[in-house]
């Protein structure tokens, strides 16, 4: 009899009385017979566990890309920027085991770290924007500034022939 979560074959299938998943260990009994000769086979079957194979594609994580079976994990790591939840801070791992019908539970997702609403220096634009942006997220493009007629990054720049008007940031992935 093969306990929940192993079959003869290594592969669940629903119809497969071998591999039915019920109370019922008949189901995954394996027929042993007595040959010809009187004795039972010299090699005796043995119960594999279930594969899953790959596990699900997850975007911006790393994880090792083999085949798996029953009882056996793969860890997700969010890639630099990215967590489970899209805040600074929080989980960016996770971990999902092969389940006992050869199927995974649902991936997780990695989401960009979101840094909040865009700063709006005093005397400045921000440029490449129709509108103020409501949410900046790590793997957004830098945001560029210019400063205003008469304004300049830099004290000592003339107001009249500007060196330093310009500055760019980003959001950072902590």
């Amino acid at each position: 009899v093969c306990a929940q979560g192993y079959s003869p074959t290594g592969l669940y299938t629903a119809d497969d009385p071998a591999t039915a998943d019920d109370d019922n260990l008949v189901a995954r009994t394996i027929d042993l017979p007595c040959e010809a000769n009187g004795e039972f086979p010299a090699a005796l079957p043995e119960c594999k566990p279930n594969t899953c194979g790959m596990p699900p594609k997850v975007e911006k994580s790393t994880y090792v890309d083999r085949e798996y079976v029953f009882t056996e994990s793969v860890t997700y790591s969010c890639d630099t920027g990215y967590t489970l939840s899209g805040k600074a801070g929080t989980t960016d791992a996770k971990t999902l085991a092969c389940q006992w019908d050869g199927t995974w539970p649902e991936a997780p997702s990695c989401l960009p770290v979101e840094c909040g609403e865009a700063p709006m220096p005093t005397n400045a634009e921000l440029l490449g924007f129709e509108s103020h942006p409501a949410m900046i997220k790590f793997d957004e493009p830098m945001l560029n500034y210019t400063c205003n007629l008469g304004y300049s990054t830099d004290v000592f720049d003339d107001p009249w022939s500007r060196n330093s008007y310009q500055q760019s940031t980003f959001c950072k992935a902590d």
